[in-house]
């Protein structure tokens, strides 16, 4: 969004050289009030992800100076008498400066975008394995639940005849703990792959 951004601001400034009439100028004035607010929304988004500061104040810097140049021959076209700031403003833009902010502003954008690219595919597979994890669990937690109501804990843990005759909630107290305990580590496996989705999305 910021690069088509600063991309309107420059056909803009054409339009405005070219003809000076200033109707030309309003993709560079919308840009111009736009670009704070969607360099405040990529600062929120890219807040503590390694790497990224540096690009985004890299991309900050070219975007300024990048702006300054349209400002200039903007100004030097507007200010010249009628007809003669073409030749000056044309020169600036021929100089290649701007081209050159422009090239290194798709550089940047197209780096932190790989790197967001990567971080992501990065979460994704944290998120399958931790629940690949809560799946096994899971199986073996029910594995160990379906043996004990079947045959309950109590006989199995004592020789004694009369243990087949104990309590129902003595011999299989065990098994509901157990189904509680795979219940809470499934609960908390997925609570943790949902922080990972949220990380992801953000």
């Amino acid at each position: 969004l910021l690069l088509q951004t600063v991309t309107d601001a420059e056909t803009g400034q054409r339009g405005f050289l070219l003809t000076g009439d200033d109707r030309y100028l309003a993709p560079y004035t919308r840009a111009t009030q736009a670009i704070p607010a969607e360099f405040a929304a990529i600062s929120g988004l890219l807040d503590g992800r390694p790497g990224q500061s540096a690009r985004l104040e890299r991309l900050n810097a070219l975007t300024a100076d990048k702006l300054t140049e349209l400002r200039e021959t903007i100004d030097i076209r507007r200010g010249a008498p009628s007809g003669r700031g073409v030749t000056p403003a044309l020169s600036i833009v021929l100089s290649g400066r701007g081209e050159q902010d422009m090239e290194q502003i798709r550089t940047v954008c197209a780096e932190i975008r790989q790197a967001e690219i990567s971080t992501q595919a990065q979460i994704a597979r944290e998120g399958e394995t931790v629940a690949g994890t809560a799946l096994l669990a899971t199986i073996a937690g029910s594995v160990v639940v379906l043996f004990l109501f079947t045959f309950g804990l109590e006989p199995f843990a004592s020789p004694e005849p009369q243990a087949w005759r104990r309590p129902w909630l003595l011999r299989y107290g065990a098994a509901i703990l157990a189904v509680i305990a795979v219940a809470l580590l499934r609960g908390r496996s997925e609570e943790h792959t949902s922080e990972l989705q949220s990380h992801h999305d953000l």
